[in-house]
């Protein structure tokens, strides 16, 4: 797999980084997949590692037990205030919203 970045500025013109190789367990390691946001009474999430949910502030406010590789975790949320919420797992992050 390749990568590379496109940068638009302002003026509209672009510029583009050079061409990087990504390995292909690397990918695999960065596949996150987290649902539904915003979030309801759970917060499912798959990925390589055990998923932990954080304040803005950085405190760990929920996890996960191990379940497996690409296993299906199931975060209870429901008692948690509306916010803003990260999660991260697997060396990804996503932002998650719970109304």
């Amino acid at each position: 797999m390749y990568y590379r970045l496109r940068q638009v500025d302002y003026d509209g013109s672009e510029t583009y980084s050079r061409i990087v190789t990504v390995n292909g367990d690397a990918t695999r390691e960065l596949e996150l997949t987290v649902y539904p946001n915003p979030m309801g009474e759970y917060l499912y999430v798959t990925g390589q590692a055990v998923p932990i949910l954080y304040t803005n502030t950085g405190k760990i406010i929920a996890t996960a037990e191990q379940q497996g590789l690409n296993a299906l975790h199931r975060l209870n949320v429901g008692h948690l205030p509306p916010g803003v919420y990260t999660l991260r797992s697997s060396g990804a992050a996503r932002t998650v919203i719970k109304h």
